[in-house]
C-alpha cells in the first residue's frame, strides 16, 4: 500500500517525456490519460483527487500508478492481448511485397487474386498487405516497378504493423 501512496519522483527525461505525451494530439487518449495520471501523482495529489478530477475510478488510478512505480515508463504500455497469433510470417510479407514490384509474366500488372494463387494466401490476405504499404499495381499510369535491393528494409517499418 506503501507505493499507492507515496509520491513520484521523476527524473527530467521522464518529465519531459510525460509532459510531450500529455500535450500530445496525436497520441491515443488513453496514452494522454495515463500521462495525466503519473504527473499528477508526481505533483503529490491523492488517488482519489486523481480520479476526480480526469473522472476515472480509483483502481484505474492505482493500477496506472503502481504500474509505472514498477516498470517506468514501460509500464505505461498496453499488455499484449490474448487472441490469435498472426499466421503469415514476416518472410511471407515481405516475398509479397517484393514480388509485386516486378512485372508479372502473364499480365500487364499484378492483381489480388493472381498474386494470391502465387503465393498461396487469400486474396484479401494480398489486399491488406497491399493497403497497408501503400501499393496499387493496378494503377498503370502511376504505379512503377522498383528494382532496389533495398526495398524490403525501407518498407520494415511498415510491416511491423500488418
Amino acid at each position: 500500500m506503501k507505493t499507492l501512496l507515496s509520491k513520484i519522483v521523476l527524473s527530467n527525461e521522464q518529465w519531459q517525456e510525460l509532459e510531450r505525451r500529455e500535450r500530445s494530439r496525436t497520441l491515443p487518449q488513453k496514452v494522454v490519460l495515463r500521462a495525466k495520471i503519473i504527473l499528477m501523482a508526481s505533483k503529490g495529489k491523492s488517488n482519489s483527487v486523481i480520479a476526480r478530477t480526469l473522472n476515472l475510478s480509483r483502481p484505474t488510478v492505482i493500477h496506472w500508478r503502481s504500474s509505472f512505480i514498477e516498470k517506468g515508463l514501460d509500464g505505461l504500455k498496453d499488455i499484449p492481448k490474448p487472441g490469435r497469433s498472426p499466421v503469415l510470417s514476416e518472410d511471407t510479407i515481405k516475398d509479397i511485397v517484393s514480388s509485386t514490384m516486378v512485372k508479372p509474366n502473364n499480365a500487364t500488372h499484378w492483381s489480388t487474386r493472381m498474386m494470391a494463387k502465387e503465393k498461396s494466401v487469400s486474396h484479401m490476405t494480398v489486399q491488406r498487405i497491399w493497403k497497408k504499404v501503400h501499393l496499387q499495381p493496378h494503377r498503370t499510369k502511376t504505379f512503377k516497378y522498383i528494382n532496389d535491393p533495398k526495398l524490403i528494409p525501407k518498407l520494415s517499418t511498415l510491416l511491423d504493423y500488418i
